[in-house]
């Protein structure tokens, strides 16, 4: 009888297990059961990037933040645009807004859509709008870098980075200087250490330097066509085009006479004679001593001397300078305008130490058929040694249909480069600003801004056939008393 009480027992308790188990598996789903996740939230509906940058680490934020499985899958829709993939930053830990992060790797311009979608229930995702623009250019050594060029026969021209033609003859030289050109107004010189020149044609045109920071001297030796390039150590390029025409004699310096014949300066003497000679083209080869250099440029010491010149005349339009001191290198250029008969009309200065302009002003002229009938000088930018001229002119007797007013440009700074009187007057002279013969004013003085005043005298001798021959200075102007000229008939 117990026997059969244990097998029932057994029996009950057989048929109770599984309701037991059953009973408490249904206990652990109510305390522990599956959420799904039901959004994903980026924290920016949009964004901008740019090409090249590092990845833009987006968080996102799932929800319900009890879901069982908060993982996703993130893919771009053109990964040429951007590349993505979900990541985990330590050192951007999961808060109670942010979930997670994608990292989103900017590649190349234009437009994709970035897809975040639940790993548990890919019914559920977000877009995001990713917009790369593309990486701005570096900035290359000659993107502003162009040229300001001298020629010896015309004015000189500026050109941007892309360059221009230059029309120029064979047997002259130009001098070629790099210039920042920011725009029409804001012009400097540039030094690009490194900067390497070179002719397209050597045979037509050759430069002094292959390497040179700042300038060359170009030299034409044949007609033809031939294009300079400055490399700079970036690779970024600057260049010009060069028409080279033939050779031609030219005897611009030749002076009328009041007796029709023609006349060559040749000499001024100041204690010692200043000669003033011509190549077989007609071409100056020394002015009062400054010797002709092989750019066609004139050095007296420490000083250079550039001279250009209106096509066909005598007329300076252009003249520059430089003077080397030790630890000093100073530059000036005067610029000259003339009216349809060939009379001076204004000046425009500019004077720069060690490629930094301090200066720049401009003196204006007005004429009628007997005298300098006034003179006004208009400050250009900010100077504090503006002046006003007033000039005492005495007149060509000889020639009275030449009379000339050098003494504003003599007197007016280009002595003060120490280039010296003589070779302001032997252009004078040489009728370089102006008709000529030209012939100084009688007196010259002046009215600082600033409460200076100075005066001078000048006494002028012309001949019959109304060239200058002798000068008086009062002691006041460097101390020069006598100035005589020669000239030879041609």
């Amino acid at each position: 009888m117990k026997h059969l009480i244990t097998l029932a027992a057994c029996a009950l308790l057989a048929a109770a297990l599984p309701l037991a188990l059953t009973s408490c598996g249904g206990d652990k789903d109510e305390d522990d059961p599956k959420v799904d996740v039901q959004s994903i939230t980026p924290t920016k509906m949009s964004l901008e990037l740019t090409e090249g940058d590092e990845p833009y680490a987006l968080p996102y934020l799932v929800q319900p933040t009890s879901a069982t499985d908060k993982s996703v899958t993130a893919v771009s829709s053109d990964e040429k645009v951007c590349t993505v993939r979900p990541a985990a930053h330590d050192e951007l830990p999961a808060t109670e807004t942010v979930t997670g992060y994608v990292d989103v790797q900017p590649v190349g311009e234009g437009t994709a859509t970035v897809t975040i979608t639940s790993r548990s229930n890919p019914d559920v995702k977000s877009t995001v709008t990713v917009t790369v623009k593309a990486a701005e250019a570096t900035a290359k050594q000659m993107d502003k870098v162009g040229f300001n060029i001298t020629l010896p026969d015309q004015p000189r021209k500026m050109f941007g980075p892309t360059g221009g033609s230059v029309d120029a003859r064979a047997g002259t030289s130009i001098t070629a200087s790099l210039v920042y050109l920011i725009d029409p107004l804001n012009i400097f010189a540039a030094s690009i250490d490194g900067a390497r020149w070179e002719s397209s044609n050597t045979s037509v045109a050759t430069v002094a330097s292959a390497v040179s920071s700042r300038e060359n001297t170009i030299t034409l030796r044949s007609a033809g066509t031939a294009r300079i390039v400055v490399t700079a150590p970036d690779g970024s390029q600057s260049s010009f085009t060069l028409n080279v025409a033939k050779a031609s004699v030219n005897s611009r310096f030749a002076i009328t006479g009041a007796d029709g014949k023609k006349y060559l300066l040749t000499g001024i003497v100041d204690g010692a004679m200043y000669n003033v000679e011509y190549d077989e083209s007609g071409e100056l080869k020394t002015i009062a001593g400054m010797e002709r250099l092989s750019d066609g440029r004139y050095r007296d010491g420490d000083c250079t001397l550039s001279l250009t010149f209106k096509s066909g005349t005598p007329l300076v339009t252009k003249l520059e300078y430089e003077k080397e001191a030790s630890l000093t290198r100073y530059t000036g250029a005067f610029d000259f305008t003339y009216d349809s008969s060939n009379r001076l009309v204004k000046v425009e200065r500019t004077f720069a130490q060690n490629g930094t302009t301090y200066r720049r002003d401009a003196t204006t002229y007005t004429w009628n058929s007997e005298k300098l009938l006034n003179t006004s000088l208009d400050i250009i930018s900010g100077s504090a040694y503006g002046r006003t001229l007033t000039y005492l002119y005495g007149g060509n007797k000889a020639n009275p249909q030449r009379r000339m007013g050098i003494m504003p440009v003599v007197a007016d700074g280009i002595l003060s480069i120490d280039l010296g009187g003589t070779v302001c007057a032997a252009l004078a002279a040489l009728g370089c600003f102006g008709q000529g013969p030209a012939v100084l004013p009688t007196g010259y003085s002046y009215v600082s801004e600033v409460g200076g005043k100075g005066s001078l005298s000048v006494a002028c001798t012309l001949d019959a056939a109304g060239l200058l021959m002798q000068e008086e200075f009062s002691e006041v102007w460097n101390n020069i008393a006598l100035l005589k000229y020669q000239y030879e008939a041609q």
